[in-house]
């Protein structure tokens, strides 16, 4: 289970996929995704660019957020996961919670993603900021999920439903 970057440059923050031993990538549930992936049963070879839109077990990071708080010119950002600490700093001081949240997102996937998503990773980091001391990847991602799930139909298409509940309809 991971994510899956689909081509237009959203998220699926929760996907579930086989991989085969010679690392080949079988999505048997793509097809839920209708035109942003690539049709209804997927093999993906390691060596396929499109691979790296797959990410397995994303790494975890806690975010010391209270050190954002205190601060008035925000950042930088201390992130740790295990006995890797990153520093995120601020690049854009226009735009210093995007900044950050770009950032943490980078780090988290690989991918650099696009404003909509960074702006609500932003608006959670913000606030988590706001309330806590400590956050962690999964607080930035769960309203990302959100989005995701809300984001096709925002595309006008159907919802998914497997071929054997649409013959019940």
């Amino acid at each position: 289970m991971g994510y899956l970057r689909l081509l237009d440059g959203t998220v699926s923050w929760v996907h579930c996929w086989n991989v085969l031993f010679d690392g080949t990538i079988v999505d048997a549930t793509v097809d839920q995704y209708g035109p942003l992936w690539l049709g209804d049963v997927v093999l993906v070879a390691h060596s396929d660019p499109l691979a790296r839109n797959y990410l397995h077990a994303p790494r975890h990071w806690e975010l010391e957020v209270g050190s954002l708080r205190a601060n008035p010119m925000v950042g930088p950002l201390r992130c740790v996961s295990g006995s890797e600490v990153c520093l995120l700093g601020v690049d854009d001081s226009d735009r210093p919670w995007c900044s950050l949240a770009r950032g943490v997102l980078r780090l988290l996937t690989g991918w650099t993603l696009d404003d909509r998503l960074v702006r609500i990773a932003a608006g959670a980091l913000r606030g988590k900021a706001t309330t806590a001391d400590v956050a962690s990847t999964d607080d930035l991602t769960r309203p990302l999920l959100t989005e995701h799930i809300q984001h096709p139909g925002r595309q006008h298409h159907q919802p998914w439903l497997a071929a054997v509940f649409t013959e019940l309809t």
